[in-house]
């Protein structure tokens, strides 16, 4: 077989040396088929180590936020409100942003801008978002500013200011 300097100029041999590099064997011998087959395993092991992670993740930042840290109380919000590493609940990530907004988190009091506005978890209050994403805003939160910005934009919840967006999304 051409090692892959030789294979530069052939690409299916280009692509045999590299399959072989990577361990997957020779393309003649896998065949299309297999060949895809070999990928699906490698994207679902990869797929499980992530998995593995977030539930790792999971159990570590859980322990934090019980000791009060706000950015474990953030991330802990951030894998329940996705459902990674865990079952998704959202009001169990409210619970969780809440604790960290409390302790003046902007990015929790983002995302609880996000739940509010959405309804998700919560009875949908846009008062209660553009609250939030203002006192994120304040704080320097690029992304509670990008998105009050867009409420300035839409006059959602706001009276409609263009000036009022551009100063928030140029700070």
């Amino acid at each position: 077989m051409a090692t892959p300097t030789q294979a530069a100029g052939r690409p299916q041999a280009r692509l045999q040396a590299e399959r072989r590099d990577a361990g997957l064997g020779d393309l003649r011998v896998l065949g299309g088929f297999h060949a895809a087959h070999a990928h699906r395993a490698q994207a679902l092991a990869v797929l499980h180590d992530r998995h593995a992670a977030f539930e790792q993740a999971f159990q570590e930042w859980q322990k934090a936020a019980l000791t009060g840290d706000k950015r474990a109380q953030h991330a802990l919000g951030l894998l329940l409100e996705s459902g990674r590493g865990t079952k998704a609940d959202v009001a169990g990530a409210l619970k969780w942003y809440e604790a960290a907004a409390e302790q003046g988190f902007a990015p929790a009091m983002n995302n609880l801008a996000m739940l509010y506005a959405d309804g998700r978890g919560v009875k949908k209050d846009q008062n209660k978002a553009i609250a939030y994403w203002t006192k994120a805003a304040e704080a320097g939160n690029a992304t509670a500013e990008f998105n009050l910005g867009v409420q300035y934009m839409l006059g959602n919840g706001v009276p409609s200011d263009k000036k009022q967006t551009i100063q928030l999304w140029t700070r």
